[in-house]
Formats: C-alpha cells, structure tokens, sequence
C-alpha cells in the first residue's frame, strides 16, 4: 500500500480584482470594491498519510477582546433560497449544502481556506494500482440519537446515491466523479472504497459527500426521506423546517469535534435583495447573502453592518441544448453568440468592473492561462452567422430556412436579483444583433428537472461551484456528466477526460486540462462569462468571514451581546 495525503493546497490571499479585455467605446473604471480573490498553488502529492487534525478549525475571535462573547446567541441568515426538501440528496444547490455542512459530518472536509482536512476518516491509504482507498475512523462520533457512526453507515450512504431515486441533481455529478464500484466496512471503524478505475481526485468527491445513519434512513421511503425527519451528526441538529420561509438549527452540544458558540442557528429565506437589506439594517437578520454590487457602499455604511465580498468560484455561464436542437450543433452559431456579448459594459454596470470575463470554464490554477475571454466583435457575428447559412430578413433578425435566430434562454433566479440584471442585458445585446433572445423564467425545481430531463428547447443560464479541483470544473463538459446539462460530447475532449481520471502527476495532469480548455475554447459549448462574486452584508454584532466556496457555514462565528 503506498499513502496519499491532501491532494492540493490554496492560499487565501485579498487583493482588488482589475477589469480586463477592456474595448475602446467601454470606458475604463477602476473597482471601487475590495474584493477578497481566491489564488492558489498546487501541492505536490506526498507520500505519507493524512495528519490527524479536527475536522473544521474555528477562527479566533478578531473583535476587542472587551466584548462579551454571547454562548447562547440567535444568529439569523437571510438567503435568496432554502432546502427545498429534507434530502439532501435530492437538493443540489449552493444554499442548500451551507446547511447541510453544519448537519453532517463527511470522511474529509473543506476547511476556510479551502485546504481538504480529515474529517471523520482520520488517515487513509491508497492501493498500488490506484482502485482501493482505506480509511480508518474516528471511533468517537456519534449521531444525535447517540448512535455511534461507523464504517456501515459510509457504505450506506455510498450505496444509497446509486439508487435512482436519489442519483439526481448534484448526487448524479458526485457519482460521474466518483467512478464508485463498491464499499466494504471491514469492521466498524475501517473502511474500504473500490472504483472501477483510479481516481486521483477522489477526495474532493468525499468532501461532498454526507454520511447518513443506515438505521434511520433504510426504513425510509423517498418521500419519507424528503419530508420526515433529518438525522446526522454533524454540530448543528436539525429542529424546524418551512419550505419556503426558514430552517431552524440548534447547537449539537454532544459534538465530538469544536463546538459552536452559536446557540440558534435560523436560515430565512428572503428573496428580494431590498427586503434583506432593510431586515440587516432592523436587526432582523444578522447575515444577508447577494448584496447587490451598486448597494455594495450604502450597506457598508450602516451603523449597525459592513459588506464582506468575495470571489467564490462559481462560474457563470450560458449552455446550449447540443442533444437535439441543430440550431446549436453548429460550432459557428455558438461562437458568434459569444463574439455578441460586450461583457465588459455589463461588469461596469451591475459588478463596478470587479468581474472581468472568465475566458474558460476552469478556476485558477488549472485554467489555461494562453486563452483569451472572447471578445466583443459584431463583425465576427456577422461573418460566422453568414457563414453559417443566416442571412438578415425585413425584421433584421437573422433567419435560416425561414426560421429565426431567437434563442429561449431559461433562467430561475429571482426577477430582480442580480444574475436576472445579467441575463436581461445579454438579452438586449443579443437583439443589438440581430438574435432576440428572451428570458424564460421558471421555479427552480422546474428548471432543474427540465434540465436533469434534457428537456431545454434553446439556451440556459446556470452556475457551477467548485472545490477548486481542475478535474471538476471542467467534468461539466464530459458527456456523462450528471452537471453536463447541455449534452456536449466531443471524442477528443473525452480521450483526454479519460487520461485524466486516472493521472495522479500534477504536471501531466495540468498538460492534459490546459489541451481539453483549447478545445472547449474552440468549440464553444457554452458562453463562459464570470466568476460569482459573494457580497455578504454583516451584522457588527457578529465576528464571521466568509469563505470562497459560497457556502454560508457560521459553525465557526461568535456573536457579542
């Protein structure tokens, strides 16, 4: 057996985040932000096994030590959205795993500066051929019924997400990831995981993964399991739940790891922007998410609150239905739809010119640094539209086989929030050229069976998140991916995609991302545009940082009275 250890290391740093591919008729206008930007550098794998660490360190408070701690302290989050069930394998979204993360406890995790730490696998080890990992166990943690968590449970839950009624959403995506066979509880405490092929950058797959207690869950129905009950072990217990409105949590003060100085922990969801501002500024709330940028200064001017923003590393981006719409099956029809986006008149507007245009769907440090964003350039749409057999007609749409360029775009954020400012400017740019596109609005759960169903008749809007692993930020172009709404699948993308599950060298695995982005860069599968920027609105009560993933996780914050 050899060992492996943390696959990767990042460094945190803060720095202003400059526009870029600035065209001439767009004015030049500094960020008047300050904008906390995610760097990173990559570790090399070490030979030895994991150090033994708790699983989620806490900051040390940052305020006047003159002030109180409050131990018994209500904190109230307002988010855009909540879980939508009580599964949280049927619940995909960002919002829902910051909760998540605080009522299960997974084999490793995340930590603040995004580092994987052990978590309830303290060491692991890795067979000569890439297929068996071996995890040993904390033997000290407990779900909130006082039932020990143990190797049964791993493999429980690990067998559980290949069921169809649970392998949908973002549970689809882990499974692409995971390349999953079997797993063994060789006895309580160790555990061993088969793939069918080596997988390299399996932990950031475990890092997602929560571990359910097999003696409540097996005797669980689906729809038990998404309206019931929740049982974990993680620091937080789930108490209440109101779809739509908020989920109540209470300290764990059984935890076998650091324990929370928050006693009540309440996510509301609040949808509109305006409404969670003036809640932080009564002293409803404590936290707000999604602080819009041209808010950014009169939020951080209140009395009572500041503005904490940060880039998360989601990416933004437009995809193109490519199963069963011709339209978009042709590589010169989707670039002159990224040549039509004048991206930086939309940074200056809505993001104060904090968010330059990503130029490939890959975070730093595996992006591809030689590629440019795709730039403005109307007579480039021209060119391949015409090219492409579109000619303009009486309207100045342009048309082929008598049938309009007029894509159906589906969105489902909020009217109002910032990525439907976004969506409606590309919208109006699009016409500038000829191509009226139109938003098509749907519920969030609607959309995402639509997309989950392949059911998406033109474009769609939608972001990915990110551990920061190479491999899974552009595992949303490979054709089996559960995140590949679009359906792309190119046979020399996907040659190199399967060189790169099994390459554990750093260098060769950077080789083999940089040449799949020239390809996707070349092909266009989808219009990337930006990297998410968090701006978290703080009540001055409340010592918490966020962290670049976007998860609002406040296991780790201390209130003062």
């Amino acid at each position: 057996m050899k060992k492996i250890s943390l696959f990767f290391s990042f460094v945190v740093v803060v720095s202003i985040l400059l526009a870029a591919c600035q065209p001439a008729a767009t004015p030049v206008v500094e960020p008047t932000a300050v904008i906390q930007k995610v760097e990173f550098t990559a570790a090399p794998v070490q030979p030895t096994s994991a150090p033994v660490v708790e699983a989620t360190a806490v900051p040390e408070p940052t305020k006047p030590p003159e002030k109180e701690v409050d131990t018994e302290a209500k904190v109230v989050v307002g988010m855009e959205t909540i879980i939508e069930n009580l599964d949280w394998m049927t619940n995909s979204t960002l919002n829902s795993f910051s909760i998540w993360e605080q009522l299960y406890d997974r084999l490793v995790d995340l930590d603040d500066k995004v580092v994987l730490q052990p978590m309830v696998g303290k060491e692991w080890s890795i067979s000569e051929d890439g297929k068996v990992w071996t995890f040993k166990l904390r033997d000290d943690v407990k779900f909130w019924d006082g039932t020990p968590l143990t190797a049964k449970d791993v493999v429980y839950t690990f067998d559980r997400m290949q069921i169809p009624d649970y392998n949908i959403g973002n549970t689809t995506y882990m499974n692409s990831q995971f390349n999953y066979e079997k797993s063994v509880a060789v006895d309580d405490y160790t555990l061993e995981i088969y793939t069918k092929d080596p997988v390299p950058a399996l932990l950031y797959t475990l890092e997602g993964i929560n571990i359910l207690p097999e003696h409540v869950y097996s005797k669980l129905t689906p729809e038990e399991a998404g309206s019931v009950t929740i049982m974990g072990s993680g620091s937080f217990v789930f108490k209440e739940f109101k779809k739509d409105d908020l989920v109540t949590l209470e300290r764990n003060d059984n935890y076998w790891g650091k324990k929370s100085q928050i006693k009540t922990l309440i996510y509301r969801q609040i949808a509109e922007p305006g409404t969670r501002i003036a809640e932080l500024e009564t002293g409803g709330v404590d936290v707000i998410q999604s602080v819009p940028m041209d808010q950014f200064d009169s939020v951080d001017a209140l009395p009572n609150a500041h503005v904490t923003a940060i880039s998360n590393g989601c990416r933004q981006y437009l995809g193109f239905n490519l199963y069963n719409n011709p339209t978009y099956q042709d590589k010169r029809v989707r670039q002159a739809l990224n040549y039509a986006v004048d991206w930086e008149v939309i940074n200056q507007a809505i993001f104060k010119g904090a968010a330059p245009r990503l130029p490939i769907h890959v975070n730093k440090p595996w992006q591809n640094e030689n590629l440019k964003a795709y730039e403005f350039d109307p007579a480039k749409v021209e060119s391949l539209l015409t090219e492409a057999g579109y000619a303009k007609d009486a309207d100045g749409v342009w048309a082929k086989d008598g049938k309009k360029l007029a894509p159906s775009i589906m969105i489902y954020y909020p009217k109002g929030s910032e990525r439907d400012l976004v969506l409606l400017s590309l919208t109006d740019q699009f016409k500038k050229q000829g191509i009226p596109a139109e938003p098509f609005y749907l519920e969030r759960s609607a959309a995402f069976e639509k997309l989950d169903k392949r059911e998406i008749d033109d474009m769609f809007f939608i972001g990915s998140c990110t551990s920061y692993e190479g491999q899974g930020d552009i595992s949303d172009l490979q054709a089996d991916s559960g995140s590949n709404y679009g359906r792309w699948n190119n046979p020399e993308f996907e040659a190199l995609y399967k060189d790169l599950l099994k390459e554990f060298d750093l260098a060769k695995r950077k080789e083999l991302l940089d040449k799949m982005q020239v390809i996707v860069n070349e092909e266009a599968p989808m219009i990337s545009l930006w990297i998410r920027i968090d701006v978290w609105g703080i009540s001055d009560k409340l010592d918490w940082k966020p962290n670049p993933t976007g998860l609002a996780v406040l296991t780790g914050a201390v209130k003062y009275k």
